[in-house]
């Protein structure tokens, strides 16, 4: 399937990032109230695409996350819900998006404590083994196992930040 069919199954108004097989859709409603509306016909055209083409949908591995300002009212659970046919789909709270956690109110919460977590066990991991391991393995470890969060991690900051500058 390309991006181009999934273009021309839904209509203009869902944005679509793909990424080996994930499909990731997007959705930013002029007037949020019709949102509910909008994002089930999308749901149900793009499951029509699916059957046409034989492909399945793990409706288990399927969830949604619906995004709002830190100090905006988040949408109560019971008030929005989304349908792939009859199968109900799970909302998170956070979601991991092309290695970076999102949460629903666009905070680094969720992602800060995921790649601390990593981050402290491979540091637990290097300073047990750093009494009988040459300097060059402990090198090779932090460059493969830590530093990697810590490069993503500083693009990002750096990619913001030019993007406030430009506002200014």
């Amino acid at each position: 399937m390309t991006l181009t069919s999934l273009q021309r199954c839904c209509s203009s108004v869902l944005k679509f990032i793909l990424f080996a097989d994930d499909i990731n859709l997007f959705q930013s409603p002029k007037n949020p109230s019709d949102l509910q509306h909008v994002l089930n016909h999308e749901m149900a055209a793009l499951s029509e695409l699916f059957k046409a083409n034989k492909l399945s949908l793990n409706i288990d591995k399927t969830s949604y996350i619906l995004f709002c300002a830190s100090n905006a009212r988040s949408i109560p659970q019971h008030s929005f819900e989304l349908f792939i046919e009859s199968f109900k789909v799970k909302r998170v709270e956070s979601c991991k998006f092309l290695s970076i956690y999102l949460d629903d109110k666009m905070t680094r919460k969720t992602h800060i404590e995921q790649i601390t977590s990593k981050i402290s066990k491979t540091i637990g991991t290097i300073s047990r083994i750093k009494h009988i391991s040459p300097k060059y393995i402990l090198h090779t470890l932090y460059y493969t196992m830590i530093y990697p969060y810590l490069g993503i991690n500083l693009s990002i900051k750096i990619r913001e930040t030019r993007c406030v500058a430009k506002n200014y």
